[in-house]
């Protein structure tokens, strides 16, 4: 009877510890302080309090407000930071002049732009696009947190309200005549504020309750799930890296069927895309991406017809040339098949060793070998540009990451896509240099039209009727039809751009003149920006920056690539070893 008492309180008091540490680490939602910025000075001064704040944990709530008016969206007005323990900054971006033109601290810039500290809210990457089309800012760190609820088991519905209502149990104010009120007015009102600064407190605060109250050991490791009872400040789950700068999809889909609905945003993401046989799940998406259910190498061998190695293939390859009778079968295990006939190149120095060597199938940054995709080093934008000698044996180029390290390396991939576009005068998404103008004006009435026909009962009276002003001027109508609405939603608002020139063909053709060091000098940018950014643990064996540098002075020895192509390259320094190929090979015909 001692014994079930002992442990009837031993049981008590467990509970009771975890109720206490339940209760200690409810949030409270009452914010200590807004500071609202409109000038320079302040604003890095409120930034370097944050970076402050970010160190216990690294999270900022993170929210953006700005005019829409019946011709287009006015540039980001106000940008809402908030730390977990309540304090909150209004950026007013719009009033931070500097000596001549409107400018962005650099300190606010570097947090902003610090993949490392996560830019919580729902669809925080439409407002990092909105910074970047109108600051240049490159946001990083943004997390969704729709992806976090629907992990650890919700489902996510009616936007931050509905996260604040079914996880805070608060009401978030959301009326339409807030959200669309004038965020360029030189004194911000209460309520303002207000739904300002709880836009991105809100966000900052669910997810400490889901790293705190919320956590399951299932989701992450023991680590975290004890640092998240024992410090509520502290245990964001491991499993929420994975989806930093993961755009979110409505859809409700498991892990797997997530990563293949993943689409490219634009050409500044650049992703490894893998060729699939369309499906009912697909069709519509010819440019997803997916994890790779097969090996990349497989490792089989093919041999010169004297024996020698020439290079690792894929097994579909080795079998081709066989069933051409091109080659024949020399080995099962591993498969071996040796050419009959003399390849135009053989295997020499560490440049053909790479290509002999068997290759892992797993993560070059972290050696995970599960859900890995292609990685372009060098990315596909660019290398399409590239003259055909430099097409040959891309395979150096191309590695496997796992998913969360392919979506921090496109991420980096960013910063220098910047660079080389300051650097070439090409931007990349935005300006002149767009693939399409759209007229302002037909993209408004587009916008309002299918609203009033899809939405209509969904819209208060207020708004319709500023929808319908905005058809019945443009059409100078007086009663707008079905006709007219359903004219007026199906026009197009896109103009080709007869000037646009793509970012990647700028670019190749910036280094394509010899004063500029050639394309060698990208490729070998590229290659060094992948090894200093993700610091890769398990690269092949040979793997080098000058590979190509080095292919060519082979080729060029050999006498087998052309004197414009090392000129483009920027390896005129070996015309030189091409003329000596030529005049030995001359010779040889003479004798």
């Amino acid at each position: 009877m001692q014994g079930l008492w002992f442990y009837f309180i031993i049981i008590t008091l467990g509970i009771g510890v975890v109720y206490i540490l339940r209760w200690i680490g409810k949030p409270s939602l009452n914010l200590k302080r807004v500071i609202i910025v409109n000038n320079l000075e302040d604003c890095r001064n409120v930034t370097r309090t944050l970076v402050r704040k970010c160190v216990a944990f690294p999270a900022l709530g993170f929210d953006c407000e700005w005019v829409t008016l019946p011709s287009g969206r006015r540039p980001v007005a106000l940008l809402q930071l908030a730390s977990v323990d309540g304090v909150c900054a209004l950026v007013r971006l719009n009033k931070l002049q500097g000596s001549d033109s409107l400018s962005i601290p650099s300190e606010l810039k570097a947090l902003l732009e610090d993949s490392s500290v996560l830019k919580v809210g729902v669809a925080p990457s439409d407002d990092a696009n909105y910074l970047l089309n109108d600051y240049g800012i490159m946001v990083r760190g943004c997390l969704d947190l729709r992806h976090v609820m629907q992990r650890i088991g919700g489902m996510p519905h009616g936007g931050l309200s509905g996260l604040a209502e079914s996880v805070l149990e608060a009401k978030m104010d959301k009326s339409w005549s807030i959200r669309c009120s004038n965020w360029e007015v030189d004194d911000l009102s209460e309520r303002q504020i207000s739904y300002a600064a709880n836009d991105a407190w809100f966000a900052v605060k669910i997810l400490q309750v889901f790293a705190f109250g919320r956590l399951k050991l299932s989701d992450c490791c023991i680590l975290d799930w004890l640092k998240s009872y024992w410090n509520p400040f502290s245990g964001i789950p491991s499993f929420a890296w994975g989806y930093v700068d993961v755009k979110y999809k409505k859809k409700a889909m498991t892990l797997s069927e997530e990563v293949n609905e993943i689409q490219m945003e634009s050409s500044m993401s650049t992703m490894a895309v893998v060729k699939q046989k369309p499906s009912k799940a697909t069709k519509a998406l010819p440019r997803a991406f997916c994890t790779r259910q097969t090996p990349l190498y497989h490792n089989c061998f093919m041999q010169a017809p004297d024996g020698a190695v020439l290079c690792t293939c894929d097994k579909k390859k080795a079998v081709w040339y066989v069933s051409k009778n091109l080659a024949e079968l020399i080995s099962e295990n591993p498969l071996t098949v040796r050419l009959k006939f003399e390849p135009s190149g053989r295997a020499v120095g560490t440049v053909g060793q790479y290509y002999v060597q068997p290759k892992a199938n797993c993560c070059v940054v972290c050696g995970k070998i599960d859900n890995c995709i292609r990685k372009n080093v060098v990315p596909h934008e660019y290398r399409k540009h590239f003259p055909k000698v430099m097409k040959d044996h891309v395979s150096h180029d191309v590695l496997l990451l796992c998913l969360p390290c392919h979506l921090r390396s496109n991420s980096f991939d960013l910063s220098l896509k910047r660079q080389l576009a300051e650097l070439c005068s090409a931007p990349f998404c935005q300006g002149g240099n767009a693939k399409f103008t759209v007229n302002r004006e037909k993209s408004a009435v587009k916008a309002a039209a299918k609203a009033l026909l899809r939405s209509c009962d969904m819209i208060p009276e207020e708004r319709q009727q500023m929808l319908r002003l905005v058809v019945k001027e443009y059409y100078g109508a007086l009663e707008l039809t079905d006709d007219v609405l359903e004219e007026a939603a199906s026009m197009n608002a896109h103009t080709p751009n007869e000037d646009y020139d793509p970012h990647g063909m700028k670019i190749v053709q910036f280094f394509s003149i010899e004063d500029n060091g050639g394309l060698v000098k990208l490729e070998q940018m590229w290659r060094e920006h992948f090894l200093s950014t993700m610091n890769p643990k398990y690269m092949p064996d040979l793997w080098s920056v000058t590979h190509t540098q080095d292919r060519l002075a082979i080729r060029a020895s050999e006498n087998r690539v052309l004197a414009d192509e090392l000129c483009v390259a920027g390896m005129k320094d070996c015309v030189s070893l091409l003329e000596i190929a030529q005049n030995e090979r001359e010779c040889k015909k003479h004798l």
